[in-house]
């Protein structure tokens, strides 16, 4: 179910692929749920190591992907197979899996039901069920109590924070709190996320064209991720939103947005630097929110 990257300590264990090294012969593909880094980003160490004939997962999953493969030299090592909501994969004759749309902070996310001469098993990726999704798209509930119904031999469900009572809220929920911060900052107005929460992005960018700022993109990942959404439709917004980081010396400090990566501090990340005075071209100054 794709293969993330390590986010450990030194003295920690990685993780074991002796099992696969054993039975490389065996392999026939790989399925991804969604684009999240930690699904992702080991996939490109697994195919220098092992032959892996394709990969399924949905579409914005694999356009980041592939960008990973290019950039590694690994462009023609497996095929990418794009899939949408409700389509079924035969991976060979005992092993076919259906995808199932879900809600996460990514868009793009899917559930997996496998079938297998066993019975079913259904592995959840990661989700939380939203019922006001940014993007309109739904978690389909209805086949997933559909397969339930017909009786399922193992659930695997994988969804931050399952063991405290209560839910979620939507991501939606913070709208109105960013809408009072974008409405009350009189300068320059700092913003940072993970690159890959598409929604959260999608609504950051929102608020810019109603607050008439332009929005400045600071770091790599963030600029691919939004190129790719927006391609997809999944962030829908103006060209013209977006100003090159040379034009922020022109542009009045109450209209400008700097959207970065480093939410919670990676070393290398854009609004780290920035925050230890070592980025080249942004430095913070009186005035500015973060």
């Amino acid at each position: 179910m794709g293969a993330g990257w390590q986010a450990r300590d030194r003295e920690a264990y990685g993780y074991c692929t002796a099992h696969l090294r054993l039975n490389r012969h065996k392999i026939k593909g790989m399925i991804v749920t969604h684009g999240h880094e930690d699904h992702i980003g080991g996939i490109v160490y697994h195919l220098k190591q092992f032959d892996i004939p394709a990969i399924y997962g949905p579409h914005l999953a694999l356009n980041l992907l592939r960008d990973k493969l290019a950039e590694a030299g690994l462009e023609n090592r497996t095929e990418l197979h794009k899939v949408k909501p409700r389509d079924v994969v035969r991976i060979s004759p005992s092993f076919v899996v259906e995808y199932i749309r879900n809600t996460h902070s990514i868009a793009d996310s899917c559930t997996v039901a496998i079938n297998t001469p066993l019975g079913v098993v259904i592995h959840t990726g990661d989700f939380k069920i939203d019922h006001t999704p940014v993007d309109g798209e739904h978690f389909d509930l209805q086949r997933l109590a559909e397969h339930g119904d017909q009786g399922v031999l193992c659930l695997l469900s994988d969804s931050t924070n399952a063991e405290v009572p209560g839910h979620t809220p939507s991501e939606y929920s913070v709208y109105p709190n960013l809408d009072r911060v974008f409405g009350q900052t009189p300068g320059r107005l700092f913003v940072t996320t993970f690159a890959s929460s598409v929604h959260r992005v999608n609504i950051i960018l929102q608020l810019a064209e109603k607050h008439n700022r332009k929005v400045f993109v600071v770091g790599r990942s963030m600029l691919n991720v939004i190129a790719h959404a927006r391609e997809l439709g999944y962030i829908k917004c103006r060209d013209d939103l977006f100003e090159p980081l040379k034009a922020l010396r022109n542009i009045p400090d109450e209209k400008a947005l700097i959207l970065t990566t480093g939410s919670q501090g990676e070393t290398l990340a854009a609004m780290t630097r920035i925050a230890k005075g070592e980025h080249r071209h942004i430095q913070i100054k009186k005035g500015d929110t973060v």
